[in-house]
């Protein structure tokens, strides 16, 4: 049974909020135990009085195991924390209760890096929990505060299970920060718990190309191509390593790949703008360089487009 007894406002007091979880529970458990009780005292069926006392022990057992915390699946609301997880988490929660719910209505106005700045102090006032945590992950990585992230996802390996997706998460947020290295094993470890996740042989390609290990990129990218031929990502990659090797035809032909499939996605055009400087073609390069930066602006390409502004005068100066 799933506990659903809550407040029609947000309760900014743990201990109060305790209380009106317990509401639900403990009013069937009572319930149950008036009817047992009117039972046995007046001269009824014995079926009867069976009856109310089965609903009393039913009520006490539920009552019990919607104490214990878990979170059950739900078709209608997903996954949805009983009673006794919700009331763990208010208890841990206490000391900063009212901060954490004043996040939670920074995220509702979609005020982002408030929501980040009040979870950190909450996160210092109480013990370490996968909500908290969760949350203050996910805030990292769209405030793209990636030293934040790996901090809150390294507290969170000591309280909860790591899955495929949160190693391809701590990948990405090493790849953000240039560190291939640490980047090459957290998406090693995605693929040991699923080796066909698209993003960590998507992303262990790419990783591969900047450290200059190409056959490995190859392997890999061609994997992910071959369980997902409809993801433009890895054609893409496989477009700039290509273009790296000199070998331009191959190089032009994974990109008008990548394109075709995908024509909005950033990274493709910083890979052409390579392609386009390798091939000393500086006006080709700055177009396609300008329409990535169109497309994402976090995109970190200014190197490229100095090396294209300096080819160009060189070239008018011939």
């Amino acid at each position: 049974m799933i506990g659903l007894c809550k407040s029609s406002k947000i309760e900014t007091n743990p201990y109060k909020d305790i209380c009106i979880i317990l509401v639900g529970p403990v009013f069937t458990l009572l319930s149950a135990s008036i009817f047992f009780f009117v039972a046995i005292n007046v001269e009824i069926h014995g079926a009867i009085k069976f009856y109310c006392f089965s609903l009393v022990v039913c009520s006490f057992i539920s009552l019990i195991n919607n104490l214990r915390p878990n979170t059950v699946k739900s078709v209608r609301f997903g996954e949805i924390d009983n009673d006794g997880k919700q009331i763990l988490f208010a208890w841990v929660m206490r000391k900063a209760f009212t901060q954490y719910y004043e996040a939670v209505a920074c995220i509702n106005n979609e005020e982002f890096q408030v929501a980040a700045n009040i979870l950190s102090y909450v996160s210092k006032q109480v013990k370490p929990n996968e909500k908290l945590l969760r949350i203050c992950t996910t805030l990292s990585l769209y405030n793209n505060s990636y030293d934040e992230f790996i901090h809150y996802t390294d507290q969170l390996k000591k309280v909860a299970i790591l899955n495929s997706t949160d190693y391809v998460h701590r990948g990405y947020a090493y790849s953000m920060k240039a560190a291939s290295k640490p980047a090459i094993i957290e998406y090693q470890l995605a693929l040991k718990l699923d080796k066909e996740n698209q993003y960590a042989l998507n992303n262990l390609g790419y990783e591969y190309i900047c450290t200059e290990q190409y056959d490995k990129a190859k392997t890999q990218l061609n994997r992910c191509i071959q369980i997902y031929p409809n993801f433009s990502n890895p054609y893409s990659n496989l477009g700039y390593l290509h273009t790296l090797l000199d070998e331009f035809v191959t190089a032009k032909e994974y990109l008008d790949k990548s394109m075709a499939l995908e024509p909005t996605e950033p990274y493709q055009y910083l890979h052409l703008g390579v392609f386009h400087l390798k091939q000393e073609a500086p006006e080709l390069a700055i177009a396609a360089l300008h329409k990535c930066r169109d497309l994402d602006a976090t995109v970190q390409l200014q190197n490229y487009l100095d090396q294209a502004d300096e080819m160009l005068a060189r070239l008018k100066a011939l």
